[in-house]
């Protein structure tokens, strides 16, 4: 989780508590959404305002990469590692591989459902 500070804390027991700063410092240039997605330990998006901060080793302060965008997400859901869904204002877009930069990003078509 990354606080309104840029600094990154890790647990392995989130629900029990004991959450420790990595140590990592304001690292982020531009400002923060406040939206941190971690599919797993070793999987975590940040949202920004030019794009979104990925990393495989979240703790690790110069493991973040930054991934322009060509889009503005205002959410994003891992729900595993390999595959995610963001929302734009009026657009939702998903990935199966969320490191491969703008690229990997696909505008999903959704429908209304009838009843």
């Amino acid at each position: 989780m990354v606080d309104g500070n840029g600094s990154a804390w890790n647990t392995t027991q989130p629900a029990a508590g004991g959450w420790h700063n990595a140590g990592t410092g304001r690292f982020v240039a531009t400002a923060l959404t406040g939206k941190v997605q971690c599919a797993s330990s070793s999987l975590c998006l940040m949202l920004t305002d030019n794009g979104m901060y990925a990393s495989t080793h979240p703790a690790a302060r110069h493991l973040w990469q930054h991934q322009p965008l060509p889009f503005r997400l205002a959410a994003v859901a891992c729900p595993v590692r390999s595959f995610c869904a963001g929302i734009a204002p009026a657009e939702v877009h998903t990935t199966t591989n969320p490191l491969g930069g703008r690229g990997a990003w696909r505008l999903t078509t959704l429908t209304r459902a009838t009843t």
